[in-house]
């Protein structure tokens, strides 16, 4: 009865620590941003009305299209919902490949694509470690 006892509290034991390693194993390095919690709503939960009125998508020649549908603007927003990424130590210069401007009640919010691994969000550069810009959807959106 005793060494059942013991057995037991040893099981529970390694139970919650394995409990507690998975938990604190998801969690994100400190400095990781991930775009989820910045990207504007499609709706704004208060009024229930759309937030975002547009989408403009424009390419390194110029060209622009913009999204006003509900779907096409939920699909591109998708596409950027869970990337993860940290600040750049020392932005390099680059072209920019895309630049997706959703254009909201309150102003516009761009996300320029440097890369499918390397984005500019108001001025600062970030490096993707999970997940990245999808450049075939982006291109597929001027055929």
């Amino acid at each position: 009865n005793y060494n059942r006892r013991c057995i037991m509290k040893r099981v529970i034991a390694f139970v919650c620590a394995f409990i507690c390693l998975a938990i604190l194993s998801s969690c994100d390095a400190p400095g990781v941003y991930s775009l989820d919690g910045s990207l504007p709503p499609l709706i704004d939960s208060e009024t229930q009305y759309p937030y975002v009125q547009s989408v403009d998508v424009t390419n390194s020649d110029g060209n622009t299209v913009t999204l006003v549908s509900s779907g096409e603007m939920d699909n591109i927003r998708m596409k950027f919902e869970g990337i993860k990424c940290v600040k750049e130590k020392s932005p390099e210069q680059s072209e920019t490949l895309y630049t997706v401007t959703f254009n909201t009640n309150d102003g516009k919010y761009t996300i320029s694509v440097i890369s499918e691994d390397k984005l500019i969000i108001d001025g600062v550069t970030y490096d993707v470690l999970r997940g990245g810009a999808d450049l075939f959807y982006l291109a597929s959106l001027f055929n």
